[in-house]
């Protein structure tokens, strides 16, 4: 939930190119990825788990 502050933090996942999954949460071997917003992070996750990435 958003606090009205106009500050947002910056939205990351990682990624496993070779494995191909996502994670919202930090993992050894994972490329960080960083969004300025929750909406750009979650269409880019539903875009990749539309061509196949898992989610973890």
């Amino acid at each position: 939930m958003e606090d009205g502050t106009g500050a947002q933090a910056p939205q990351s996942i990682w990624i496993n190119w070779a494995e191909r999954i996502l994670s919202f949460h930090a993992e050894e071997g994972y490329e960080r990825l960083e969004f300025s917003s929750k909406r750009e992070k979650m269409d880019y996750v539903f875009e990749k788990s539309a061509n196949g990435f898992r989610i973890q």
